[in-house]
């Protein structure tokens, strides 16, 4: 009996299937990478450090889109007295889709990753 059963939800499952967008639209979509080269800098004493990131986003369109962002700034994983730091974001994006001003707005989530030690750190 249970396998009549699970042959009639697979059967009702099969026969309902219908085309998968993976997209918001069929619309072209626009893509932005940046990357990021800098210096963080430290206490007064330790100078600065080196910081480098990046962030990837793609626009459909219509205005509507997805953004991630990766950052990281080391100073010998914190243990002289220095600050490390990693910073991981994922965003949705709305944006006015054309003109020559486009407002937009973001909204996401995101990690920090932050190892500091101030004096005498093991």
């Amino acid at each position: 009996m249970r396998r009549l059963w699970a042959a009639w939800v697979v059967m009702a499952a099969l026969g309902a299937a219908s085309d998968a967008e993976a997209q918001l639209s069929m619309a072209s979509l626009t893509g932005q990478a940046t990357v990021h080269v800098g210096v963080a800098n430290g206490r007064d004493d330790r100078g600065s450090t080196l910081s480098i990131g990046g962030s990837l986003a793609a626009i459909e369109e219509r205005g509507w889109g997805a953004e991630v962002d990766a950052g990281f700034a080391s100073d010998n994983d914190g243990r002289d007295g220095g600050l490390d730091v990693q910073s991981y974001m994922a965003n949705f994006v709305g944006m006015l889709p054309s003109g020559r001003v486009r407002p937009y707005g973001t909204i996401g989530a995101g990690i920090l990753r932050i190892r500091a030690c101030l004096d005498g750190c093991t």
